[in-house]
Order: structure tokens, then sequence, then C-alpha cells
């Protein structure tokens, strides 16, 4: 009896483990360009993330940008500049390739400013 409580022991111990497959990171690259949509100029200094969140990264001086090693999927791509409308595209990240886009953004049509200083009359 008192040999066969290690085995038993030991059974019950194998049967309890699981084993949980690591899935191997399957990544991808962003690359693209942010122009102006009137003239096709390129926009310096925006700033492009995407969400879900990965990396927020700055246009160069020719528009350009990349994010480098994003998990593969489906992502929404934004672009933010002082005096421009945020621009939103849809972009889907396949591991091992580079996914190009082209940003057309517009200038802010709205004309809020801030109120001006209250003055005693």
């Amino acid at each position: 009896m008192k040999q066969l409580l290690p085995v038993v022991l030991a059974l019950a111990l194998l049967a309890g483990c699981k084993e949980d497959p690591i899935e191997p990171v399957q990544l991808g690259t962003v690359r693209g360009t942010v122009l102006l949509k009137d003239d096709l100029s390129p926009l310096h200094q925006a700033t492009v993330s995407t969400n879900p969140a990965t990396s927020v990264v700055l246009t160069d001086s020719l528009g350009n940008f990349e994010i480098p090693e994003v998990s593969a999927g489906t992502y929404t791509l934004e672009v933010e500049k002082d005096g421009f409308q945020t621009a939103f595209e849809p972009i889907t990240v396949v591991k091992d390739q580079v996914t190009q886009v082209v940003v057309q953004m517009e200038p802010r049509s709205d004309n809020n400013q801030p109120p001006s200083t209250p003055y005693a009359l």
C-alpha cells in the first residue's frame, strides 16, 4: 500500500499539468506620408499614433513616418497637427509586411477663438 501512494501522487500531478502554448508575436511595420490635401505638400511634425495604442511618432521634413514592430491586426491610424482637422485612416498590419498609407489633412475651418480679456468701461 505504501508503494502505491507515490505512484498515485505522481499520476495526480501529471494529470493536473497543462501545457499553455505561447503564440509567437506576429509583427509588421506601418510606413506612410502625411500631406496637405490642397496642394499635396508634406506636413512636418504631425503626430501619428494608432488605436489600439502601439507607438506615437512625428513626421519628418518630408511628411514621412514609420512605426516598426506593430502586432498584426486592424488599427485606426490617427494623425494630429495644430491648425488641422484630425485625420483617421483604417489600416491592417500583416505579419512581416509593410503597410503603406498616405494621409491627407485639411486645415481647420472653425473660427473658434479664445475669449478676449474683459476690461472695464
